[in-house]
């Protein structure tokens, strides 16, 4: 088969029509989930952005072993089993973080890349520029950290000039000159609908028409009480019409699946890396635990000609980001090499009726913060000790070895201290807690556990830990018994108190 996967960053599923949301238009994903199965216990795995795309590409956890990070050279990705059997495999992003400083070399086994520049902080455009209204509040928060993105759009008209319609025409133009080849691997990988939250029109008042005044576009993560409901609904309406702005676009790849029947010799995947808050629990961003369901529970959209489940249906599987990368690998007839470990699980057999399950436990988490397990129903919240001790950052691409404006490791050690590659890689313990940002906040202090019934609806202020001490130990037996088969770092065991 061919394959086409779809990555949406900080895509709600709650914010979809599919998945129940009534007051937003996206008729595209509704016509997507028409072809497809819908799946409805789909969950992150290493969080935030770069993390998840290291799994999808390299089919291993990333956040018990390290934060932020490059490609390794121990890593065998997608693409480059793709180059392994000649076919052809394309990137087509505007994620800026693939090319960035510290973390960027993740293009360079694909056949062939195309990027687009000027999302959120990429340094591209230098022309100096007034600041217009819809950037003051922006700068004010971020400074200069925003004022590359207001560069970069100053000169945006039309939704033509914005991100996710750019990036989308561009993957329908690919497959236009592309779908005749023998298979191929096509990654669709959108910034787009991450902040900031700046659309054209008619996507601006589409959602809330009345609100007059400014707000952040690009606002700072934290309590949503520090703005006015008003201020917050207005971010919402803005953040769901990126959604419909994406949906829009997303109409023209289905079109050429339609138009060149690839929806009879392809794997189809749609999905996310994680969620962002707008206002739920009282929190807009992401980064701070507890993790909610908002942020771990992704959707996902799988299509495959000979799947069992009917087209348009749902289904309750439990399955995690990082069984893409087998299922990904199956489904192109590319050999994983034996020796070669990963951590997940083709999705490919269950789906094709062959067997019920592939999971009992799904966990995820940011580097060097807390964990959270589910079996589907339950989730658990693991927290640290009150020292979030000890703990070790592995590999040899580690960011902090790029970052020239910080000081470099100069305590590291070298060993084979990773339990999948022969390879010598640093290791380096964490003396402090990792910053707010890209790996997680700080711990502060013993937090206890949480354990919420996904049944009972939303995952706040209904702790049922106490009440129900044999889930809680049911889950984290499970989640213990995974950490063990995948060997994970025995400093994790002992900082999350899984003894």
């Amino acid at each position: 088969m061919n394959v086409i996967v779809i990555m949406i960053d900080s895509l709600n599923r709650e914010y979809l029509s599919v998945y129940g949301m009534n007051d937003i238009q996206t008729p595209n994903f509704e016509r997507l989930a028409k072809h497809c199965v819908t799946m409805d216990n789909h969950w992150t795995s290493s969080l935030p952005t770069m993390p998840c795309r290291h799994e999808v590409m390299a089919g291993r956890h990333e956040y018990l072993w390290r934060g932020w990070g490059s490609l390794e050279p121990y890593d065998v990705t997608l693409a480059q089993l793709c180059g392994q059997k000649n076919l052809v495999s394309m990137l087509i992003t505007d994620t800026y973080h693939y090319f960035a400083e510290g973390s960027g070399n993740y293009h360079t086994d694909f056949s062939g890349w195309e990027f687009y520049r000027g999302h959120e902080r990429d340094n591209w455009v230098t022309d100096p520029v007034e600041t217009l209204p819809i950037y003051r509040q922006m700068l004010e928060e971020k400074g200069d950290r925003a004022r590359a993105f207001m560069q970069n759009t100053y000169r945006f008209r039309d939704e033509r000039h914005f991100f996710s319609p750019r990036l989308l025409s561009t993957a329908a133009d690919w497959l236009d000159n592309n779908h005749a080849h023998k298979n191929f691997f096509l990654m669709v990988d959108s910034f787009d609908v991450h902040e900031p939250f700046y659309v054209p029109a008619p996507f601006d008042t589409m959602y809330d028409p009345e609100f007059q005044g400014e707000w952040p576009i690009w606002n700072n993560y934290g309590p949503a009480s520090r703005y006015s409901p008003e201020v917050v609904r207005h971010i919402r309406a803005q953040y769901m019409g990126k959604i419909t702005m994406f949906d829009k676009y997303l109409g023209a790849v289905l079109d050429r699946l339609d138009r060149f029947n690839l929806w009879n010799n392809s794997l189809v995947l749609v999905t996310s890396d994680h969620g962002h808050h707008l206002g739920e629990h009282g929190i807009l961003g992401k980064n701070l635990p507890p993790y909610f369901d908002i942020l771990t529970h992704i959707p996902l959209f799988v299509s495959f000609p000979g799947m069992k489940p009917t087209p348009g249906s749902r289904s309750k599987l439990l399955t995690s980001q990082i069984d893409v990368y087998p299922t990904v690998a199956q489904a192109l007839g590319v050999q994983i090499p034996k020796d070669y470990t990963i951590h997940g699980f083709s999705m490919m057999p269950a789906l094709k009726g062959q067997t019920a399950k592939i999971r009992d436990i799904a966990h995820t988490g940011y580097f060097g913060s807390s964990m959270v397990a589910t079996d589907g129903r339950y989730t658990l919240h693991k927290y640290p000790n009150e020292k979030n001790q000890p703990l070790y950052t592995y590999g040899i691409n580690l960011e902090q070895f790029h970052k020239r404006f910080k000081d470099p490791y100069v305590k590291a050690e070298a060993g084979r201290f990773l339990p999948y590659t022969d390879c010598i890689v640093f290791r380096v313990k964490e003396e402090q807690p990792p910053a707010l940002g890209k790996t997680s906040t700080a711990v502060q202090g013993k937090k206890p556990d949480l354990l919420f019934d996904l049944k009972q609806g939303d995952d706040i202020d209904k702790n049922i830990h106490a009440q129900s001490p044999k889930v809680a130990a049911r889950l984290t037996k499970l989640l213990i018994a995974d950490l063990e088969r995948i060997e994970a770092p025995a400093e994790q065991f002992e900082r999350l108190g899984l003894k």
